[in-house]
């Protein structure tokens, strides 16, 4: 059995998420492949955007392509953190809402702004 949020695998005898506190589901395995749908600035920006596909019911994960040990060496090495990454058959639909939330905040800051002056 996994937990639909933390991905976690339990054994059979336990059917809630002790740190989710959420029903688990029985194990699918799929041929999929995991594809990029955003390759964010930081480790901030990747857990928004994961929070914000599971909300619409899109499992994804984030791969983090630094080195914590040389984190400022490795961000000049590597400019961007990681990657987003969904199902394939998920891709268009995560890759909609992600711009549809990041083009909403772009504007509410723009707001801010104008309130300012």
């Amino acid at each position: 059995m996994i937990c639909p949020r933390c991905q976690r695998e339990f054994g059979l005898g336990i059917r809630i998420c002790p740190d989710c506190d959420l029903p688990l589901a029985p194990e699918s395995r799929t041929d999929e492949e995991l594809v990029s749908v955003l390759e964010p600035p930081d480790q901030m920006t990747a857990l928004a955007a994961l929070a914000r596909l599971e909300e619409h019911g899109i499992r994804a994960v984030a791969k983090s392509e630094q080195i914590v040990m040389y984190d400022g060496l490795a961000m000049m090495m590597r400019p961007k953190w990681g990657k987003v990454l969904v199902l394939e058959r998920d891709r268009n639909r995560a890759r909609d809402i992600l711009e549809e939330f990041y083009a909403a905040e772009s504007g509410y800051e723009q707001d801010e702004e104008d309130r300012e002056d």
